[in-house]
C-alpha cells in the first residue's frame, strides 16, 4: 500500500470580503521590488497560514472550512463540496500561493472543458494585479501564467491527447467528477518524478469515474473534506427549499448534499449491487469440482 505522508510545501517551512485590501506599496505585495526583496517577501508569505495570507494579501476572507482547507499541508487532499462552495477561489488561492512560494516550479490544473480553464487563470490575473505583479502567459499555453520567481501555472482543459509530458509539482482537477477518467491516469503520472502535490476539487456526480472511486478508497490517506450546502452560510434555506423543488430529488441530493447518484446509464445504482455482493459466498455444489478429474 502507497503511503502519501502530510507534508509542506517542498520550499517552506468563498467569497470576497469587504475587508480593504494593502496599497501597491505596502509590504504584503511584490510590485517592483529588487530581487532580494521579491525573494525575502515570498519566504515571509510561506511562513504563513495560506488563509492568512489571502486575507492580508488579496482581500478574500475565507469562513472556517475554507480556512481549514487553505491551510492544509496534505499531500493528497480530496473536497467533495455544494455548488456554490468557493471550489474556483479555493483552487485558485491555493496555486498561486504555492506558485510564488516555490520558484521554479509548476502547477497543473485541470478542468474539464477550455472555458473552465481560462475562467481559472483568469482568475489568478485578478489576483496578481492586487499583487502588483503584471500577468504574463508563458508564451506556449493560452491558459497560463508565468511568474517572476520562475514559476508557471497551466490551465488544461479535458483533451488527453495533449497532455503529456509535463512534471507538476501541484495539480488540481477542478470539477473532478466530470474530468474524463483518462486525462487523471494521464495527468497524475506527472508528480512521478516531482512527489508532487495532488488536490481533487468537485461537486458529487455519478456513481463512476475516478473521483467517486478516490471518494470511497480508503486505502490510500487521502485528507477528505465534505461540505453540503446546509453547512455553508452563505446559502439560504429558503433558495435550498426552492432549489429542492425546481430540480428535484436526486440533482438535487447530488449537487447541494453531496451525494453521489446513478446516471442515466445506470440500469441499477451501486448501492443495490454492494448490497448483493458479499464475501462469504458458498458455492453451490460445496465447492466440487463440475468435471471429473
Amino acid at each position: 500500500m502507497h503511503r502519501w505522508p502530510c507534508r509542506p510545501y517542498p520550499h517552506s517551512p468563498g467569497r470576497q470580503s469587504g475587508v480593504t485590501g494593502q496599497s501597491a506599496n505596502s509590504p504584503g505585495r511584490l510590485g517592483a521590488d529588487s530581487s532580494a526583496g521579491a525573494s525575502a517577501q515570498a519566504e515571509a508569505w510561506a511562513k504563513s497560514p495560506v488563509s492568512t495570507w489571502a486575507t492580508e494579501s488579496l482581500n478574500f476572507t475565507p469562513d472556517p472550512k475554507q480556512a481549514q482547507i487553505l491551510d492544509s499541508p496534505a499531500h493528497r487532499l480530496i473536497l467533495l463540496c455544494t455548488r456554490q462552495f468557493g471550489k474556483s477561489t479555493l483552487a485558485a488561492i491555493k496555486a498561486l500561493h504555492f506558485a510564488l512560494t516555490n520558484p521554479n516550479t509548476l502547477t497543473l490544473l485541470a478542468a474539464p472543458v477550455e472555458r473552465r480553464a481560462a475562467e481559472w487563470i483568469r482568475l489568478i490575473h485578478s489576483y496578481l494585479r492586487l499583487l502588483n505583479i503584471q500577468p504574463k502567459s508563458d508564451g506556449i499555453h493560452p491558459h497560463s501564467v508565468a511568474l517572476p520567481n520562475g514559476s508557471r501555472i497551466v490551465g488544461l482543459p479535458g483533451v488527453v491527447d495533449n497532455n503529456r509530458g509535463y512534471p507538476a509539482h501541484l495539480l488540481i482537477f477542478e470539477e473532478a467528477a466530470i474530468v474524463p477518467e483518462e486525462m487523471f491516469e494521464v495527468l497524475t503520472g506527472s508528480l512521478a518524478a516531482t512527489d508532487g502535490h495532488l488536490w481533487l476539487i468537485s461537486s458529487a456526480g455519478p456513481q463512476i469515474g475516478f473521483f467517486y472511486d478516490q471518494w470511497h478508497n480508503h486505502e490510500l490517506p487521502w485528507q477528505r473534506f465534505k461540505v453540503t450546502a446546509r453547512d455553508c452560510r452563505r446559502i439560504s434555506q429558503e433558495f435550498l427549499d426552492h432549489q429542492q423543488l425546481l430540480i428535484g430529488e436526486s440533482a438535487f441530493r447530488r449537487e447541494f448534499l453531496c451525494e453521489f447518484t446513478a446516471s442515466g446509464h445506470q440500469i441499477f445504482t451501486r448501492e443495490l449491487i454492494d448490497s448483493i455482493s458479499t464475501d462469504e459466498h458458498q458455492p453451490w455444489n460445496g465447492g466440487r469440482p463440475l468435471w471429473p478429474q
